[in-house]
């Protein structure tokens, strides 16, 4: 075990899950270079999961579309990790020394934004 916490700074955890044939998942991942298992015994703490959204989506109706289906799926196939998308559920995150990791999303290629209400 690392004697320190470790933070993942670009991890393309969603595209990894939904490029394995069937797509599976974290949980149900025993083998290759993501795994729970992996990601404990390497004492990440934290990652940033990139949500990349190819440019074959690009474009109206598409491009936002797209990046709900990959925020759809963080939801569902990566259950045991923690949303973090403020400081105080960072600091928890950080304060324990072991247990799922926690995530906040990287929106990679951000066309998508140019249709979505910021506001809201």
């Amino acid at each position: 075990m690392i004697p320190y916490p470790v933070a993942d700074a670009h991890v393309d955890l969603i595209t990894h899950l939904l490029d394995l044939t069937p797509p599976l998942p974290l949980p149900k991942v025993v083998s290759g270079h993501l795994t729970e298992d992996g990601l404990e015994a390497g004492s990440v703490r934290f990652m940033v999961c990139t949500l990349y959204v190819a440019d074959s989506f690009n474009g109206p109706g598409t491009s936002l579309a797209r990046l709900t289906q990959l925020m759809e799926a963080m939801d569902s196939m990566t259950t045991p990790l923690r949303p973090a998308f403020d400081a105080a559920a960072m600091d928890r995150i950080f304060e324990e020394p072991s247990g799922p990791p926690g995530f906040c999303h990287l929106v990679e290629n951000c066309d998508s934004l140019l249709e979505s209400d910021l506001d809201a």
